[in-house]
Protein backbone atom coordinates (compact mmCIF):
# COMPACT_ATOMS: atom_id res chain seq x y z
CA UNK A 1 0.00 0.00 0.00
CA UNK A 2 1.34 3.18 -0.90
CA UNK A 3 2.14 6.09 1.69
CA UNK A 4 -0.02 9.01 2.25
CA UNK A 5 2.61 11.72 0.58
CA UNK A 6 4.43 8.83 -1.85
CA UNK A 7 4.17 9.63 -5.60
CA UNK A 8 2.87 6.62 -7.82
CA UNK A 9 6.06 5.31 -9.79
CA UNK A 10 3.48 3.72 -12.64
CA UNK A 11 1.46 5.23 -15.10
CA UNK A 12 -0.30 2.37 -16.83
CA UNK A 13 -1.78 4.99 -19.89
CA UNK A 14 0.86 7.44 -20.43
CA UNK A 15 3.28 4.28 -20.18
CA UNK A 16 1.13 2.74 -22.94
CA UNK A 17 0.70 5.85 -25.04
CA UNK A 18 4.29 6.83 -25.09
CA UNK A 19 5.59 2.94 -26.27
CA UNK A 20 2.69 3.29 -29.00
CA UNK A 21 4.67 6.38 -30.19
CA UNK A 22 7.88 5.65 -30.10
CA UNK A 23 7.10 1.92 -32.08
CA UNK A 24 4.70 4.41 -33.92
CA UNK A 25 8.36 6.73 -34.82
CA UNK A 26 10.05 3.54 -35.74
CA UNK A 27 7.44 2.45 -38.39
CA UNK A 28 6.76 5.82 -40.04
CA UNK A 29 11.07 6.13 -40.14
CA UNK A 30 11.25 2.32 -41.91
CA UNK A 31 8.43 2.55 -44.45
CA UNK A 32 7.66 6.35 -45.58
CA UNK A 33 8.38 7.39 -48.99
CA UNK A 34 9.52 10.19 -50.31
CA UNK A 35 7.57 12.15 -52.59
CA UNK A 36 8.64 15.79 -54.66
CA UNK A 37 6.77 17.80 -57.20
CA UNK A 38 8.10 20.06 -60.33
CA UNK A 39 6.27 22.49 -62.63
CA UNK A 40 7.35 22.60 -66.22
CA UNK A 41 6.55 26.47 -66.81
CA UNK A 42 8.58 26.52 -69.80
CA UNK A 43 10.44 28.94 -68.97
CA UNK A 44 13.69 28.80 -71.36
CA UNK A 45 16.52 31.34 -71.86
CA UNK A 46 17.18 31.60 -75.44
CA UNK A 47 13.88 30.27 -77.26
CA UNK A 48 11.93 32.53 -79.31
CA UNK A 49 8.08 31.98 -80.26
CA UNK A 50 7.72 29.85 -83.14
CA UNK A 51 10.48 27.80 -82.00
CA UNK A 52 9.89 24.02 -81.37
CA UNK A 53 10.66 21.93 -78.18
CA UNK A 54 12.02 18.94 -79.89
CA UNK A 55 14.72 21.09 -81.28
CA UNK A 56 18.31 20.31 -80.72
CA UNK A 57 18.77 23.09 -78.61
CA UNK A 58 15.59 22.64 -76.82
CA UNK A 59 15.05 19.21 -75.95
CA UNK A 60 15.24 17.84 -72.72
CA UNK A 61 12.96 20.24 -70.87
CA UNK A 62 11.80 18.79 -68.03
CA UNK A 63 14.03 15.46 -68.05
CA UNK A 64 15.25 14.36 -64.60
CA UNK A 65 14.71 17.80 -62.99
CA UNK A 66 17.36 17.83 -60.27
CA UNK A 67 17.48 21.57 -59.70
CA UNK A 68 15.21 24.30 -60.64
CA UNK A 69 17.09 26.28 -62.69
CA UNK A 70 19.65 24.21 -65.10
CA UNK A 71 21.36 25.47 -67.34
CA UNK A 72 18.63 28.01 -69.92
CA UNK A 73 16.36 25.84 -68.53
CA UNK A 74 13.97 26.94 -65.57
CA UNK A 75 11.04 25.47 -63.59
CA UNK A 76 8.59 25.76 -60.71
CA UNK A 77 9.56 24.78 -57.36
CA UNK A 78 6.14 23.47 -55.92
CA UNK A 79 7.80 21.17 -52.88
CA UNK A 80 10.66 19.24 -54.78
CA UNK A 81 12.43 17.68 -57.80
CA UNK A 82 11.28 14.83 -60.00
CA UNK A 83 15.07 13.09 -60.60
CA UNK A 84 13.48 9.80 -61.91
CA UNK A 85 10.79 11.03 -65.04
CA UNK A 86 11.45 12.16 -68.11
CA UNK A 87 9.10 14.36 -70.36
CA UNK A 88 8.43 13.84 -74.67
CA UNK A 89 6.71 16.05 -76.76
CA UNK A 90 5.85 13.14 -79.72
CA UNK A 91 4.47 15.35 -81.72
CA UNK A 92 7.47 17.52 -83.70
CA UNK A 93 5.30 20.48 -84.09
CA UNK A 94 4.99 21.20 -80.48
CA UNK A 95 6.37 24.92 -80.49
CA UNK A 96 6.56 27.88 -77.67
CA UNK A 97 4.61 31.12 -77.49
CA UNK A 98 5.49 33.81 -74.96
CA UNK A 99 1.86 35.71 -74.60
CA UNK A 100 -1.17 36.47 -74.98
CA UNK A 101 -2.72 32.61 -74.76
CA UNK A 102 -5.09 33.84 -71.71
CA UNK A 103 -3.26 35.54 -69.04
CA UNK A 104 -0.39 32.58 -69.25
CA UNK A 105 3.23 32.92 -70.24
CA UNK A 106 5.12 30.85 -72.40
CA UNK A 107 3.37 27.94 -73.05
CA UNK A 108 3.42 25.26 -75.79
CA UNK A 109 0.84 24.50 -78.80
CA UNK A 110 0.56 22.43 -81.26
CA UNK A 111 0.98 23.81 -85.17
CA UNK A 112 -1.17 21.24 -86.72
CA UNK A 113 -3.83 23.65 -88.17
CA UNK A 114 -7.03 21.55 -88.38
CA UNK A 115 -5.61 18.40 -86.80
CA UNK A 116 -4.58 19.78 -83.52
CA UNK A 117 -3.52 16.97 -80.80
CA UNK A 118 -0.80 17.95 -78.64
CA UNK A 119 0.64 15.07 -76.51
CA UNK A 120 2.96 15.64 -73.36
CA UNK A 121 4.64 12.11 -71.70
CA UNK A 122 5.88 11.31 -68.44
CA UNK A 123 7.69 8.43 -67.75
CA UNK A 124 9.39 7.52 -64.61
CA UNK A 125 12.00 5.00 -63.80
CA UNK A 126 11.46 1.47 -63.13
CA UNK A 127 10.54 1.10 -59.59
CA UNK A 128 8.96 4.85 -59.27
CA UNK A 129 5.42 6.11 -60.65
CA UNK A 130 4.33 9.63 -61.66
CA UNK A 131 1.69 11.12 -59.97
CA UNK A 132 -0.05 14.28 -62.18
CA UNK A 133 -1.37 17.08 -60.04
CA UNK A 134 -2.18 19.74 -62.27
CA UNK A 135 -2.10 21.91 -65.62
CA UNK A 136 -3.25 24.75 -67.55
CA UNK A 137 -5.04 25.52 -70.31
CA UNK A 138 -5.79 28.77 -72.16
CA UNK A 139 -6.84 30.33 -75.34
CA UNK A 140 -5.25 33.09 -77.92
CA UNK A 141 -6.60 36.28 -77.74
CA UNK A 142 -10.67 34.48 -77.03
CA UNK A 143 -12.67 31.50 -75.90
CA UNK A 144 -12.79 28.23 -77.04
CA UNK A 145 -14.34 25.32 -76.91
CA UNK A 146 -12.18 22.04 -77.49
CA UNK A 147 -13.04 18.38 -78.52
CA UNK A 148 -11.33 16.70 -75.41
CA UNK A 149 -8.89 16.75 -72.67
CA UNK A 150 -7.55 13.05 -71.80
CA UNK A 151 -4.74 11.62 -69.51
CA UNK A 152 -3.65 8.36 -70.91
CA UNK A 153 -1.69 5.95 -69.32
CA UNK A 154 0.10 3.55 -71.49
CA UNK A 155 -3.31 3.34 -74.21
CA UNK A 156 -5.60 3.57 -71.71
CA UNK A 157 -8.10 6.74 -70.66
CA UNK A 158 -7.88 7.41 -66.96
CA UNK A 159 -9.47 11.17 -67.41
CA UNK A 160 -11.39 12.16 -70.29
CA UNK A 161 -13.72 15.22 -70.87
CA UNK A 162 -15.63 16.58 -73.84
CA UNK A 163 -16.45 19.62 -75.18
CA UNK A 164 -13.91 21.77 -72.93
CA UNK A 165 -14.68 25.45 -72.45
CA UNK A 166 -10.77 27.18 -72.82
CA UNK A 167 -10.47 30.77 -71.54
CA UNK A 168 -9.12 33.56 -73.30
CA UNK A 169 -9.25 35.73 -70.44
CA UNK A 170 -7.32 33.73 -67.89
CA UNK A 171 -6.75 29.65 -67.89
CA UNK A 172 -8.69 26.50 -67.09
CA UNK A 173 -6.91 24.65 -65.12
CA UNK A 174 -7.03 20.87 -64.31
CA UNK A 175 -6.25 19.62 -60.86
CA UNK A 176 -7.03 17.36 -58.37
CA UNK A 177 -10.54 18.72 -58.10
CA UNK A 178 -11.50 17.41 -61.65
CA UNK A 179 -8.46 15.13 -62.53
CA UNK A 180 -8.74 13.25 -59.60
CA UNK A 181 -5.51 11.20 -57.96
CA UNK A 182 -3.63 10.05 -61.27
CA UNK A 183 -0.10 8.04 -60.67
CA UNK A 184 1.51 5.40 -63.16
CA UNK A 185 4.28 4.59 -64.62
CA UNK A 186 3.51 6.29 -67.81
CA UNK A 187 1.01 9.66 -67.83
CA UNK A 188 0.14 11.33 -71.56
CA UNK A 189 -1.76 14.78 -71.23
CA UNK A 190 -3.46 14.81 -74.57
CA UNK A 191 -5.83 17.86 -76.09
CA UNK A 192 -7.44 17.44 -79.42
CA UNK A 193 -8.47 20.86 -80.71
CA UNK A 194 -8.94 19.40 -84.40
CA UNK A 195 -12.70 20.79 -84.19
CA UNK A 196 -11.08 24.29 -84.46
CA UNK A 197 -9.86 23.98 -87.80
CA UNK A 198 -7.36 26.55 -88.62
CA UNK A 199 -7.47 28.26 -85.56
CA UNK A 200 -6.49 24.35 -83.85
CA UNK A 201 -2.95 26.15 -82.65
CA UNK A 202 -4.86 28.79 -80.42
CA UNK A 203 -4.45 26.55 -77.44
CA UNK A 204 -1.61 26.80 -74.92
CA UNK A 205 -0.82 24.12 -72.40
CA UNK A 206 1.66 25.56 -69.53
CA UNK A 207 2.45 24.85 -65.42
CA UNK A 208 2.42 21.32 -65.68
CA UNK A 209 2.70 20.05 -62.56
CA UNK A 210 3.43 16.44 -61.55
CA UNK A 211 5.67 14.57 -59.09
CA UNK A 212 7.52 11.21 -58.12
CA UNK A 213 7.17 8.77 -55.66
CA UNK A 214 8.65 5.12 -55.16
CA UNK A 215 6.90 2.20 -56.03
CA UNK A 216 8.59 -0.04 -53.50
CA UNK A 217 9.45 0.12 -49.86
CA UNK A 218 12.55 0.91 -48.77
CA UNK A 219 14.61 -1.66 -46.54
CA UNK A 220 14.81 -1.18 -43.04
CA UNK A 221 18.07 0.38 -41.94
CA UNK A 222 18.55 -0.06 -38.05
CA UNK A 223 21.55 2.32 -38.54
CA UNK A 224 19.76 5.16 -39.49
CA UNK A 225 19.74 7.61 -36.52
CA UNK A 226 15.66 8.25 -36.20
CA UNK A 227 15.67 4.43 -36.11
CA UNK A 228 17.86 4.06 -33.04
CA UNK A 229 16.03 6.56 -31.26
CA UNK A 230 12.97 5.01 -31.80
CA UNK A 231 14.49 1.36 -30.50
CA UNK A 232 16.47 2.98 -27.52
CA UNK A 233 12.94 4.68 -26.50
CA UNK A 234 11.15 1.78 -26.40
CA UNK A 235 14.08 -0.40 -24.36
CA UNK A 236 13.70 2.84 -22.41
CA UNK A 237 10.53 3.02 -21.78
CA UNK A 238 10.27 -1.38 -21.42
CA UNK A 239 12.84 -0.95 -18.45
CA UNK A 240 11.09 2.01 -16.67
CA UNK A 241 7.51 0.03 -16.51
CA UNK A 242 9.78 -2.95 -15.11
CA UNK A 243 11.32 -1.65 -12.50
CA UNK A 244 8.13 0.49 -11.43
CA UNK A 245 6.55 -2.53 -11.15
CA UNK A 246 8.87 -3.83 -8.50
CA UNK A 247 8.71 -1.19 -6.44
CA UNK A 248 4.99 -0.97 -6.08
Amino acid sequence: MLKKNQKTAVLPFYGKTAVILATGTLLATSFAHSASAAVLTFDITGINNFDSLNSPSFAGYGDRITSFTNGIFSYGSAGGLTPNVVVDYPNNRTLWWSLEYGNLTNVIYAEESGTSILDVTLTADPGFEVVLDSFDLAGWRGDYTINSVQVLSGGTSVFSQSNVFISGTTRTSFNTSNLGSLAASTLTIRFDAANLGSDSDNIGLDNIQFSQRSTTPPPVRTSEPSALVAISAVAGIATFLKRARKDR
